[in-house]
Order: C-alpha cells, then structure tokens, then sequence
C-alpha cells in the first residue's frame, strides 16, 4: 500500500491490519502482535517483557528452550532466499543468519547494507573485495564501506573511485593514506 504524496501516515488506518499492510517506510517503527493488530516497537517492549516474566514464573526453563529453537529457525530461515529478502528488508541484521551462499548474493547483501550499512561484515569474503558490488554498497550506504576487503580499503585507485560516489566513506581508509589524500 503506498500514501499518496503529501498525504499523512495514519496508522489507525482501519485498511492498516498488519505490520506488513503499512507503507513499507512505516513498517520499522511497528511489530505485529499476536493477538492481532499491531503497536509501535516502543510500546511494544512493556508488553513483551510482562510476557516474559510470566512464562519464567510458570516454568523457568521454557526461555532457555525458546531460544533454543529460535536458534534453530533462524539457521533454517538463513537457507531461504525469499524469507530471508522479506526478513533484511525490516532487518538488515538478519544477515548474520545466512548460509553462506546467501551471504555470496549480491542481491541478499544489498537487500542488508541497505537497512543498516554494517551488515557488509557478514558478506562473503569475495563480495566484500569486489570493486564493483562495493561501489554499488557505498552509494546504498556510506558506512558500510569499512567492511570491505583490506586490499580495498589500501588501493588508492579504488579510494579515488569511492571519493567520487560518497567521500564521506574515506574515513575508513588507512590513516597514511587518507594522509597522502590530504583528508587527514
């Protein structure tokens, strides 16, 4: 469902009935309850930690199991390509939980870096040295060039290259070198 421009975001929406039926800029700021409906993740914290503490009070090892299989879904969840693109474009940390061919697709690492720029680090060692996905990262996310590979961050053609898409990403290169680039 997309707003119309201009138009003001309300999530009293009675169209609005999931988390996933806001507009997709909106979608961060809610989660989904489970008795239906949904309420901004602040409000949401006071809700979840009475819950927890009940269900210890009940059985103090039902958490530990819990997370366990948690645990265990989020290493399923890493296999699927699709969940897992649904899942980066809320969380871009998501990316922690993929295999390691996900973690080789560009498409799946860009999905990532473009929610939060440090989910570079949990990209193959191969995308994090290719110049070109690189480049494409830096204009997603500045931040996110401290990730790449050292032989990257150490080549100065590549630096002049970045400094052209987002200088502010020069930071992260090696002290001398941004010194010889009269940054430092």
């Amino acid at each position: 469902m997309k707003m119309e421009t201009g138009s003001v975001f309300n999530p009293s929406n009675p169209e609005y009935k999931r988390v996933e039926d806001l507009p997709e800029k909106q979608q961060k700021k809610f989660v989904d309850v489970p008795e239906g409906g949904f309420v901004r993740r602040e409000a949401f914290d006071p809700i979840l930690e009475a819950r927890i503490e009940e269900i210890i009070k009940k059985d103090p090892h039902a958490l530990e199991r819990k997370i366990t299989q948690l645990h265990e879904e989020a290493l399923e969840f890493g296999f699927d390509r699709e969940k897992l693109l649904k899942e980066l474009k809320r969380d871009g940390w998501a990316l922690q939980y993929a295999s390691e061919d996900l973690r080789d697709d560009k498409g799946v690492v860009l999905e990532a870096v473009k929610q939060i720029g440090w989910a570079l680090q949990y990209a193959s060692e191969d995308l994090s040295a290719d110049r070109e996905f690189v480049l494409e990262v830096v204009k997603q996310n500045w931040r996110a060039f401290q990730y790449a590979s050292k032989n990257l961050l150490s080549d100065l053609n590549f630096l002049l290259e970045i400094a052209k898409v987002n200088p502010k990403a020069l930071v992260f290169a090696p002290r001398n070198i941004r010194k010889r680039l009269g940054i430092e």
